[in-house]
């Protein structure tokens, strides 16, 4: 009788040490676990904000080749009303005295 109360004390504390280790191997499995979410986390958000510094950098480069576009038609623009003025200075000044002298 000893014997079996022995036996089954032994196979109790062997089920407790197979117990305990694979309480052990779980809790390491969750660390390691929670240490490549971790990872991960990291390397989407380090992706994500090189993603918009591209984007961003992107609708920089063409607001600005944008505005040089339009900064260069107004330049356009103002030598040929600079080259028409020139051009009907004369004229225009001649009707403005008449005018005048008219009046």
């Amino acid at each position: 009788m000893e014997a079996i109360i022995n036996k089954i004390i032994s196979i109790e504390n062997k089920a407790r040490e197979v117990l305990d280790t694979t309480n052990e191997e779980k809790d390491n499995k969750n660390k390691e676990m929670n240490r490549r979410i971790d990872e991960l986390k990291d390397k989407i958000l380090h992706d994500a904000n090189r993603k918009v510094k591209q984007l961003r950098q992107r609708e920089l480069d063409e607001a600005q080749a944008e505005a040089d576009e339009n900064i260069k038609k107004a330049q356009s623009k103002l030598e040929k009303m600079k080259q028409y003025g020139d051009e009907k200075r004369e004229m225009w000044s001649d009707e403005l005295v008449k005018a005048v002298l008219e009046r």
